[in-house]
């Protein structure tokens, strides 16, 4: 039986020791070489992507480039959704017909006996009537000028003048005068003046309608 002293104990001890480290940088290479060459290859075959960069500009106001700032669009009822109001209206109050008038004017009547000279037949058979009591009646003015001898009368149309001793127009003869009177044919009432007048032999009197 073999019998070892203190001094080969401590001879092996130094013998482990030594070829520990040894050991030790024996793998620090392999595992450093293994390292770098499987890092080689993932860099060589797929390259890290970079994020793009977004630099945001800044929006140019309408002043700064030069063009005129167009207004906002107004929003009206049918853009927003929303139902219009009508607008109410005053109801207007219906006026009552009026009734139709008559076309045939009402006749006014004069009698003869009140007049201080009748209508007579003149010698080439035309009848002659008082000149103020028709015009009158009618509804008209008449003016008479002594000095010149001349009748003014004024109708819508105009004013129609008639002179005595002076021919009428048309060939309905001369104004007459009898007891201060002036008489003129019914035709010339007619006619000139637009008169409508008629003698009414059977109640004796002038009908003006």
């Amino acid at each position: 039986m073999a019998i070892f002293g203190k001094k080969d104990k401590d001879n092996k001890e130094s013998k482990q020791t030594s070829k520990t480290p040894a050991a030790a940088q024996s793998a620090g290479r392999s595992g450093s070489a293994a390292t770098g060459q499987s890092a080689g290859r993932g860099g060589s075959t797929a390259p890290t992507a970079q994020p793009a960069k977004t630099v945001a500009q800044p929006a140019k106001s309408a002043a700064a480039s030069g063009q005129t700032p167009r207004p906002a669009p107004k929003i009206g009822p049918a853009a927003t959704g929303q139902i219009a109001k009508a607008t109410p209206v005053a109801a207007q109050p219906v006026k009552p017909a009026q009734p139709a008038q008559s076309s045939t004017a009402q006749a006014k009547t004069i009698s003869i006996s009140t007049l201080s000279a009748r209508p007579f037949v003149d010698s080439v058979k035309r009848e002659m009537l008082p000149v103020r009591a028709v015009v009158e009646t009618a509804g008209l003015k008449l003016d008479w000028d002594a000095a010149t001898s001349t009748a003014k009368v004024v109708i819508p149309k105009g004013t129609v003048r008639f002179t005595m001793n002076q021919p009428l127009p048309n060939g309905l003869g001369e104004p007459m005068i009898v007891n201060n009177q002036m008489f003129l044919p019914t035709a010339y009432f007619r006619q000139v003046l637009n008169i409508n007048v008629t003698w009414d032999r059977t109640n004796d009197a002038l009908v003006i309608k």
